[in-house]
């Protein structure tokens, strides 16, 4: 299993350009079960291509798994408005659905 983690940190890596495979990697940690290496790759993600939509779902609920019920909720809503910027309606519902679940309505 060290080989897909390998194989990914290599294609990050080589394709520094490309949000796809840092967020592939971010999501490989969290299968694994390790928490705070998806949340630093999310982490860096999000300060690397702040456009990047797929990662906001897939943060916000990491957080949330985790505890941190406050950074889940700006994950989301940062998520919110990004999606209504760039026009994506599923991504938007998809978010705000996960931010009225986690008890809170987009600001």
């Amino acid at each position: 299993m060290q080989d897909r983690l390998d194989q990914l940190q290599r294609f990050a890596e080589e394709h520094p350009e490309d949000p796809f495979p840092r967020y592939a990697l971010a999501l490989e940690h969290r299968r694994r079960g390790d928490t705070e290496a998806a949340l630093d790759c999310f982490d860096a993600l999000r300060r690397d291509f702040p456009e990047y939509l797929p990662q906001y779902l897939m943060h916000g609920q990491i957080l949330e798994a985790a505890g941190r019920v406050e950074e889940a909720r700006a994950a989301y809503e940062q998520g919110i408005a990004l999606a209504a910027r760039q026009g994506e309606a599923h991504a938007q519902t998809e978010l705000e659905e996960a931010l009225a679940a986690l008890g809170g309505a987009p600001s």
